[in-house]
């Protein structure tokens, strides 16, 4: 699919933190899914001149062997995700609203958390986040 025209044009600090972090969560779950990488470049310049020369994205192989309603759920978050054009990108909200759609519909549960960690551990840093946006 293609994702970009050569008509938009990226440079370095253009990008809004928050969906360049859905891209990089799209990647993420391809990886995860796949042991593969759809996009391969060795720096944010090398990103930018792909994205500026328009970047095409297979379509996410089903190597995991998923039924085909989990694979095109799969397929529908991380092609949302891996949408170059920010505008159009979905959000990380969007995301976690399909995936949590998908596990309900198949009954997976989230496992019991690790006695290793609680909440608590991680309240220094909620609030590190909760400043920074503010």
């Amino acid at each position: 699919m293609k994702l970009i025209g050569k008509e938009k044009k990226y440079e370095v600090g253009a990008f809004d933190d928050l969906k360049a972090d859905a891209w990089a969560l799209g990647l993420l779950f391809w990886d995860v899914l796949t042991f593969t990488c759809p996009v391969h470049a060795e720096s944010l310049e090398d990103m930018i001149n792909l994205a500026n020369a328009g970047i095409s994205i297979a379509e996410l192989p089903n190597v995991m062997g998923f039924d085909d309603k989990v694979y095109q759920g799969f397929k529908e978050v991380i092609t949302g995700l891996l949408t170059v054009d920010a505008a159009k990108r979905w959000t990380v909200k969007q995301a976690h609203t399909k995936l949590q759609a998908i596990c309900k519909e198949q009954k997976i549960e989230n496992p019991a958390p690790s006695p290793e960690y609680s909440e608590a551990d991680f309240q220094p840093f909620f609030a590190y986040i909760a400043k920074k946006k503010a």
